[in-house]
């Protein structure tokens, strides 16, 4: 990766490492996913998941998360540009749990915006879908999901 990094883990390159080796999750976010994109104009928001190494996930050294742009620090996003958040599990946990709605985001993620598991092979996202709503039902779908009635709801436009 070329670029701007940034993450608790004073070593760029570790930090990166352990991003991409630790990764479960990594969905597109933003407006591709909300259905606002404008095509040719947008720059590419995707949030990830990676489980840090024991170290990490005792306390004996921080990672958090890994921030990773295109651009540097201070100037703008253009087309094609990549933004992309890697949460280490833990602090991923704790904004989930809080009920940060940016971070719920890959949760809801419609198959072809899960990065990680559809490159890998890991993952055939049709049977994870097990609702689809119009967007005008989301309360429903909040419920579903939050009953484990429903293990993905996807809102529809």
């Amino acid at each position: 990766m070329a670029g701007t990094l940034h993450s608790l883990e004073p070593d760029g390159e570790l930090a990166r490492e352990i991003a991409e080796r630790g990764l479960i999750l990594r969905a597109t976010v933003g407006s591709v996913v909300h259905g606002l994109s404008n095509p040719g104009t947008d720059d590419r928001d995707e949030m990830g998941v990676c489980v840090e190494p024991p170290e990490y996930v005792l306390g004996f050294r921080r990672f958090g998360h890994l921030v990773y742009r295109t651009q540097p620090e201070g100037h703008p996003s253009g087309p094609g540009d990549l933004d992309l958040v890697v949460y280490g599990l833990r602090r991923y946990c704790h904004l989930a749990l809080k009920g940060s709605p940016t971070v719920l985001l890959p949760l809801f993620a419609d198959g072809e915006h899960l990065l990680a598991a559809l490159a890998s092979g890991r993952l055939e996202p049709t049977p994870v879908v097990t609702h689809r709503l119009p967007l005008a039902e989301a309360v429903e779908a909040y419920r579903l999901f939050d009953s484990r009635e429903a293990v993905k709801v996807v809102l529809l436009p």
